[in-house]
């Protein structure tokens, strides 16, 4: 690994995992809501296509996890990975009108700040 790991692949990598980890979350939620009236409550979320779908990107994503490891050093990888962390919330608000409290926002802030400070040890 070179001094300067954060390529322009490893980058399209880590947006990719950060994407498919965020969309997972969307989709296993609204699988959850749609079952929610259901007598089997296990059996209607396991139906839903967008828990496979979800399963299916968990998947994909697995492989480029792996093949990004082998670009970036896991101490820099892990920590902008985990950028889902402030995704989730903002992704919840915008797509399935979730509300964010102030302190939600803050702390969406101070993880995608943290991110950043570690990703410039990959610059």
């Amino acid at each position: 690994m070179s001094s300067h790991v954060l390529t322009a692949e490893a980058l399209r990598l880590i947006a990719f995992c950060i994407f498919a980890e965020v969309s997972r979350e969307l989709l296993f939620k609204v699988a959850a809501d749609s079952a929610q009236d259901s007598d089997n409550y296990a059996l209607a979320v396991a139906l839903k296509p967008a828990v496979w779908l979800g399963i299916v990107l968990w998947a994909v994503e697995v492989v480029a996890w792996v093949v990004l490891l082998q670009k970036v050093p896991l101490s820099i990888a892990f920590p902008l990975v985990n950028l889902n962390y402030a995704g989730v919330p903002i992704a919840s608000a915008l797509f399935l009108k979730e509300r964010l409290r102030p302190k939600q926002m803050l702390g969406a802030a101070l993880v995608a700040v943290g991110v950043f400070c570690i990703g410039l040890a990959g610059i």
